[in-house]
């Protein structure tokens, strides 16, 4: 982000980024010539902007419960339950406020909704042999998730085939071979025909 982000005076003008920054939401994490780096300054702020953005944004109701059982789901490696919940989050999102919906996009709401209920996740994670879409971190789990998107419900079976070649392939488990922790891997398809993820 250009240097100079807070500089308007003009409410009208001025970037959101601005007043999250000003209200103290955002942090400087890096600076380097004229580009800024901004990051939220803790993970509670961070998890209230999750929340924010679910709510406001993407009209997600009931987060806190919702949140709640992907959690349980999850720590225990239930990936299904937490297909489930969030097909339910997302069944509230109106269908004209993402006309451009790809694999990013799925990918993306899943993380916040997963960061939303404070479960430690990151997206793209470089491994020795390519990038993981998602790692989900317990303390006695790692799930990584590959994400694949269709266009056609016909496909799924072939989308949800192809990322576990990828799985295979690519050996993301390998990298945490070393770890005392239990490594699951698994498919999410995201089925854009019927606006949802199958396992």
């Amino acid at each position: 982000m250009a240097s100079d982000f807070a500089d308007s005076n003009e409410i009208e003008s001025s970037k959101p980024e601005s007043f999250l920054y000003q209200s103290g939401y955002l942090t400087i994490e890096k600076w380097e010539d004229d580009v800024i780096t901004l990051d939220y300054p803790n993970e509670e702020v961070m998890k209230s902007i999750v929340r924010m953005y679910l709510d406001e944004i993407y009209h997600v109701r009931r987060y806190i419960t919702l949140g709640t059982e992907i959690w349980k789901g999850l720590e225990v490696g239930d990936i299904k339950t937490t297909v489930e919940l969030f097909n339910t989050a997302i069944a509230g999102v109106p269908y004209d406020d993402f006309p451009n919906r790809n694999e990013y996009w799925y990918r993306s709401l899943f993380l916040m909704l997963l960061r939303g209920a404070g479960i430690i996740s990151y997206a793209e994670v470089h491994t020795f042999k390519g990038r993981a879409d998602l790692l989900i971190n317990f303390n006695d789990l790692i799930i990584i998730l590959e994400f694949k998107k269709t266009s056609k419900t016909s496909e799924v079976e072939k989308m949800k085939a192809e990322g576990l070649t990828q799985l295979k392939d690519r050996e993301y488990e390998k990298s945490y071979g070393m770890e005392w922790r239990k490594v699951v891997s698994a498919v999410l398809v995201a089925d854009d025909q019927e606006r949802r993820i199958s396992l």
